[in-house]
């Protein structure tokens, strides 16, 4: 509670007051609770993506709490989806395996949908130097 308390002033401090501050601050908390689940259990979970998905897509229609508008979040959504799906399809028909679990492809739905597709390139972008940075972190340890 006291980080939370931090965090929200600080958010005042630089941004001023803005009637988004709690539901920026929500989207925040589950991403952070959705890497942590990841990196331990290497799933992301349902219960927090979908209800994610149509409360960002909700929040989108209201233009005291938008981040980007209804079409740009739906379009962020749909898209974010279909094309990691269709990443995912074509590796499962090369190599006859799952590369890409279907949790990835709904949290890059639920970005889409709270920031637009226009974050979209961005988000992928950095989501995969972490994974870079994790691939060779598990390398050099001593497993």
């Amino acid at each position: 509670s006291t980080i939370i308390a931090f965090v929200l002033f600080v958010i005042y401090k630089l941004a001023g007051f803005d009637r988004r501050i709690f539901f920026i601050v929500l989207f925040a908390w589950a991403v952070l609770i959705l890497i942590f689940i990841d990196q331990r259990h290497y799933i992301l979970s349902d219960m927090i993506t979908i209800p994610m998905i149509g409360i960002g897509i909700i929040l989108n229609t209201n233009p005291y709490t938008r981040t980007v508008g209804i079409k740009e979040s739906l379009i962020g959504a749909i898209l974010g989806y279909l094309a990691l799906r269709f990443i995912a399809d074509l590796y499962y028909f090369i190599r006859k395996k799952e590369g890409l679990g279907r949790g990835d492809l709904k949290f890059i739905a639920m970005t889409g949908a709270w920031l637009g597709s226009i974050a979209l390139p961005l988000i992928l972008l950095v989501s995969s130097f972490f994974f870079i940075e994790l691939l060779f972190d598990f390398s050099n340890s001593n497993f």
